[in-house]
């Protein structure tokens, strides 16, 4: 479970719900989108558009030995449409203001 957070939030907004879904036996991961809390933050506007944001959430799960994952997004994080070379690899839980 791929957990992204909103504006202007970073992964810690999630460590409420973090330990909740492990102990309900899930592999929960929450990010820090990039240019957010300790992610790299690129000088170069072109370098936040959504589909690289989307890339990065890829890399994420690919990191961690996972071909899939249900994606779980807070305010802008919820707006993140799966990557063309993900789909059908992803189930997304959407909630936000």
């Amino acid at each position: 479970m791929l957990l992204v957070h909103g504006f202007p939030e970073f992964w810690y907004s999630w460590r409420h719900q973090l330990p909740v879904l492990a102990a309900a036996g899930y592999r929960a991961v929450a990010i820090d989108v990039r240019g957010y809390g300790r992610s790299s933050r690129p000088a170069a506007t072109e370098a936040y558009r959504m589909l690289d944001l989307v890339e990065d959430n890829v890399a994420v799960v690919r990191a961690l030995g996972e071909e899939s994952a249900v994606v779980v997004g807070h305010d802008w994080g919820r707006r993140s449409p799966p990557a063309p070379r993900w789909s059908g690899r992803t189930c997304s839980a959407r909630w936000g203001c």
